[in-house]
């Protein structure tokens, strides 16, 4: 579906939130043994964690979405400090992100209006790299 896409001249890309670097990097190379080099810019999708129960939630209901057994473990175990331990992972991911090749960029999606979430994730982020960044 990814390929039909771009083939049928899609210019950029987004992608639904991920959780994981390792399966974007494992998407790229498969795609690229099927279909060649990705032939376009690419946006992930970056959703900080709330708690357990909203990771659950997405990994379980949510097509398309997710998320690892350490993910689910990681939130499980953050407790009542689940919000602070999802933007830790979002932190991570993001820094794992800007060093793949064909990630252009990072859009951010902050859970239930809170914007001052997406604000604590960008703190990893140089003040070059978060103009780099939307938001």
């Amino acid at each position: 579906r990814f390929h039909q896409k771009v083939s049928g001249g899609a210019h950029f890309t987004m992608t639904q939130p991920i959780f994981d670097a390792q399966l974007w990097v494992d998407f790229l190379e498969l795609y690229e043994q099927r279909h060649g080099e990705f032939p376009a810019p690419v946006l992930i999708g970056v959703l900080p964690l709330q708690s357990h129960k909203h990771a659950s939630f997405l990994h379980n209901e949510v097509p398309g979405i997710t998320l690892s057994e350490d993910a689910l473990d990681r939130m499980r175990k953050a407790g009542a400090n689940g919000r602070e331990e999802g933007v830790k992972m979002a932190q991570e991911l993001l820094l794992q992100l800007k060093e793949l090749r064909y990630v252009q960029g990072v859009y951010l999606m902050p859970s239930f209006g809170r914007y001052e979430t997406a604000c604590q994730v960008l703190e990893v982020l140089t003040p070059e790299e978060r103009g780099l960044v939307a938001g």
